[in-house]
């Protein structure tokens, strides 16, 4: 009976334009890549190939190409991509009409560019490139179900690879369909989710461009999103230098290429039944309408709501310190219907494996389901799914690994390599189009493939330090990341979560600067800032919302990187410190953070802690330096500062002016030094109504405003206190409405009073934050590098 089954099956290849030369089909070839599909059915098994969650990458990819660049580099993508593949289709029709149907890619290069291709070029990159899309579906996979989990269960404590490991669980089980026929449905089905997670991050976005969203970050309430009439969103092309941006423009073309890839278009075709004419174009032509409404769709919506922020991949930027910034449950679908998609990609990739181990273990004389091949067809499928899974959970670092294998492979095999089979099979005329157009094409995408390549090994030279084994990442850059899973900014170091170093904000020289000794400045605070508004009744408009690492790049000298610190998480913050292995840690005001001054001490950090005595800290390595929040000084503007404040001085002229500044219950206003160069008078908010605890005064002191704060003042007594002491108009403390009203007609109308208190306001500040920075500074020269000879002060001068 297996001998009959044997024989009609492959009857029925041979009917197909299979092997009509002699050769016996083998078990591979025979039971995997079964042709009785209809074009229909080809049509889902290219769109679960093609349209995956890597396309939510493609925000990411216009920030470092702008709205122009981004949108051609799409088109191009499109219309290359399908006429490439409409090239393979020909050739393998061609063969066929010939009396040789070619089932696999190998199969196509071993006869016609010669069997040393097909073995050692094409069949081990299809390979690689397959296995690792197995790998990095799985890792997005688990990090979906572990951002489910969170959603539902804040601060939950199960670790990534628990999540990978039941993922792959489930994968052991759909990789026994015995074909690629027999996933018809489950690309169905995965067609239709394709779509739906599209829609729905495009609704996601839209909300977030439009409305603003508030969300709790520990004690800190931050505002993110938009809304009619404030700031636009920022466009212009991120990174802090020339080669920078240049490695980022490569990277997003290789983002957006390999978010095309495919890899299996001979083998989607091979399951299509005879006759195969014209078949794979109608297919393709369903598949690219998805593609169409799909990409695009999700790549401007995603770019219109986030510009240059966007991160790797939407799903990063719709969590913000592990909260969600658009309706939880519209996030939920989208991660639900990611995940469930992920198992059908997963599953589509696996077939190349699939049929090379089903031609190695299985007798193509008994049937396909005798037990003779059912046995190892179980064994090794589940062995090959555990294995990968194993990988994602130890490696979920492995988006460097998969950005160099898609550099390597997707880009050859979907854009250079079919040109080259069309030419070699048709021989075009050279004086004609179509040869140099495909010459163009492949050369063009070889040379692509080759940088993309070296940026993706330099990437992986850049993290090296960074990797470990079975890390607790929420977001690592699995496929989430796009181009097979390495969708990051060249040298970023990449914004993670519970388990490696911070933000990544600083590009290609964060990593290079550290590991050749510059120095370091690093920030505790999580969570964008927003800029302090004027009045409204008085302000025409306000200074852009822009996001701390965005402020400080503009402050800081050359030289200086400002890095965020992590959530004081213990293995976030164990990975953080040894990363960047910093020889001092000044904490700054209640910045008390168990666990990263723990981790600094077993790692052998120096840590000069202001009142930590509840944390045992050792009393000698406690030195207080005086309060920080008076060495604010007046900072330089960077020029978009000066650029908005010089446009609000003309739009005010000589009109009054006073401002109400933080009244916004918990913003970080990292911008508001500057917008108090614009107003004489600071009503200093958070501190009018009974159980607020106001906010810092000094800021507004430095630049030399009146200012004005409620009675409920919380922590920043003491600050007023000082104040009053050195000058008892330094600053005015007021009860209610009628007072503030009452002191504001005085001060706009009498400009000697004003004066008086903005004269009394910027002494009192310069006596309070005298020696302050020149203390701090002697701390680091004691613990770094080990002197105290000068001053912060004189080192300004010298350098002057």
């Amino acid at each position: 009976m297996g001998t009959i089954n044997r024989e009609d099956e492959e009857a029925k290849k041979m009917e197909a334009g299979g092997d009509t030369i002699g050769q016996k089909l083998d078990a591979g070839a025979l039971f995997v890549l079964q042709s009785k599909g209809s074009w229909l059915h080809c049509g889902y098994h290219l769109t679960t190939s093609i349209v995956a969650p890597p396309l939510l990458s493609l925000p990411f990819a216009f920030a470092s190409l702008g709205w122009a660049a981004g949108l051609i580099c799409l088109v191009i993508g499109a219309a290359v991509t399908f006429y490439s593949y409409n090239l393979i289709s020909l050739v393998l029709e061609h063969h066929a009409q010939q009396g040789r149907r070619q089932l696999r890619f190998r199969d196509m290069a071993t006869d016609i560019l010669g069997p040393g291709w097909g073995r050692f070029y094409i069949g081990p990159i299809q390979f690689l490139v397959c296995f690792g899309a197995v790998v990095a579906s799985t890792l997005l996979a688990g990090q979906s179900m572990k951002a489910i989990y969170l959603i539902a269960n804040p601060g939950g404590t199960i670790k990534l690879y628990v999540f990978v490991a039941i993922f792959g669980v489930f994968m052991m089980i759909l990789a026994q369909l015995p074909s690629f026929h027999s996933l018809r449905h489950v690309n169905l089905i995965s067609l239709v989710l394709c779509l739906a997670y599209s829609l729905c991050a495009v609704a996601g976005c839209i909300y977030f461009g439009l409305w603003p969203v508030r969300i709790k970050i520990g004690l800190t309430m931050c505002t993110t999103g938009n809304s009619k009439g404030a700031p636009e969103k920022d466009y212009s092309i991120p990174g802090v230098n020339t080669h920078d941006r240049v490695l980022g423009v490569f990277n997003a073309i290789a983002v957006i290429a390999t978010t095309y890839g495919n890899g299996i278009i001979p083998e989607i075709q091979a399951t299509v039944a005879a006759p195969v004419t014209g078949k794979m174009f109608k297919g393709l032509c369903l598949c690219y309408a998805v593609v169409v409404t799909t990409f695009f769709s999700v790549a401007i919506s995603g770019y219109w709501a986030f510009g240059n922020t966007a991160q790797g991949t939407l799903l990063s930027n719709f969590m913000v310190g592990g909260r969600a910034v658009i309706p939880e449950p519209l996030l939920l679908i989208i991660e639900l219907f990611t995940l469930l998609q992920l198992s059908a990609v997963a599953v589509v990739y696996l077939q190349p494996t699939n049929e090379v181990l089903e031609g190695m273990l299985s007798d193509p004389k008994a049937g396909q389901y005798a037990a003779r091949n059912v046995v190892p067809r179980v064994l090794s499928r589940t062995a090959a799914v555990a294995f990968g899974t194993i990988i994602a959970a130890m490696v979920p670092f492995f988006g460097d690994m998969n950005a160099l294998i898609g550099a390597f492979g997707f880009l050859p095999l979907d854009f250079a390599v079919p040109a080259v089979f069309y030419n070699v099979t048709f021989k075009p005329s050279k004086r004609g189009i179509v040869f140099w157009l495909n010459t163009t094409i492949a050369v063009v995408f070889s040379a692509l493939a080759v940088v993309a390549s070296v940026t993706a090994v330099r990437q992986i030279v850049l993290d090296a330090n960074t990797y470990k084994l079975f890390a607790n990442v929420l977001d690592a850059d699995g496929p989430h990341g796009g181009a097979g899973g390495g969708a990051r900014r060249p040298g970023a170091v990449r914004a993670v979560q519970g388990g490696e170093p911070g933000d990544g904000a600083g590009g290609a020289s964060v990593a290079e600067a550290a590991r050749a000794g510059a120095p370091v400045a690093m920030a505790g605070t999580v969570g964008p800032a927003v800029g302090g508004t004027a009045s409204p009744r008085l302000a025409a408009r306000v200074v852009p919302r822009r996001i701390p690492r965005e402020v400080m790049k503009d402050l800081l000298p050359d030289g200086v990187i400002y890095q965020f610190a992590p959530l004081d998480y213990p293995d976030a913050i164990e990975s953080f410190i040894g990363y960047w292995k910093p020889n001092l840690i000044l904490l700054m005001e209640s910045e008390l953070w168990p666990n990263l001054i723990l981790s600094a001490t077993e790692k052998g950090s120096t840590i000069q802690a202001v009142r930590f005595q509840l944390l045992h800290t050792p009393p000698q390595i406690i030195h207080f330096a005086g309060d920080l929040k008076y060495a604010v000084g007046d900072i330089d503007a960077g020029e978009k500062e000066v650029s908005a404040i010089e446009d609000l001085q003309q739009q005010f002229n000589n009109r009054p002016i006073w401002m109400a500044a933080s009244i916004h219950k918990g913003e970080d206003e990292s911008e508001l030094r500057m917008l108090y160069r614009v107003t004489p008078i600071a009503v200093i908010g958070g501190s009018f109504l009974s159980g607020l605890a106001g906010h810092n005064i000094s800021e507004a002191a430095a630049v030399g405003c009146a200012v004005m704060t409620g009675p409920h003042v919380g922590h920043f007594y003491h600050m007023l206190v000082e104040m009053w002491q050195i000058n008892p108009l330094a600053v005015k403390q007021i009860t209610g409405e009628f007072e503030l009203l009452e002191a504001l007609k005085q001060l706009l109308g009498d400009s000697k009073s004003l004066e008086e208190c903005q004269r009394a306001a910027k002494d009192a500040f310069s006596v309070m934050s005298d020696g302050v920075v020149n203390r701090v500074w002697n701390l680091i020269r004691t613990f770094i590098i080990g002197s105290q000879t000068d001053t912060w002060d004189s080192c300004l001068s010298r350098t002057v």
